[in-house]
């Protein structure tokens, strides 16, 4: 499965979905269809800081990566995943040893399978 990973620390006025998220799933959505990874399915932490690690989103996306279930994670950059420079180079790390592909796009980084 291809998983689509919005985050945003700070939640706007909006009732609904803040416009980061929302952007974030335009951009990441129209890069998934334009170069094939599809299905997909949107997992979002809206509202949650990157220096957090208990993330509503982030637990479930960690959990099914440990299943098994996920093939590629689409960030739209690295700082999506989190603020934590060294947590975040374990995850990659723990991606690798899963067999997901990384890509961060916005940074124009894909890390794992070809």
């Amino acid at each position: 499965m291809n998983i689509l990973y919005e985050r945003l620390s700070v939640e706007d006025d909006r009732e609904a979905e803040s416009q980061s998220i929302e952007n974030q799933r335009i951009l990441l959505q129209d890069y998934a269809e334009r170069n094939g990874f599809t299905p997909f399915v949107h997992i979002s932490d809206d509202g949650y800081s990157g220096t957090k690690w208990d993330r509503p989103g982030w637990l479930e996306l960690t959990a099914m990566i440990e299943a098994g279930e996920v093939s590629t994670l689409l960030v739209k950059d690295s700082s999506r995943i989190g603020r934590d420079h060294l947590r975040v180079g374990l995850f990659r790390e723990f991606l690798r040893e899963k067999g997901v592909r990384l890509i961060a796009v916005n940074d124009c980084v894909i890390i794992g399978l070809s």
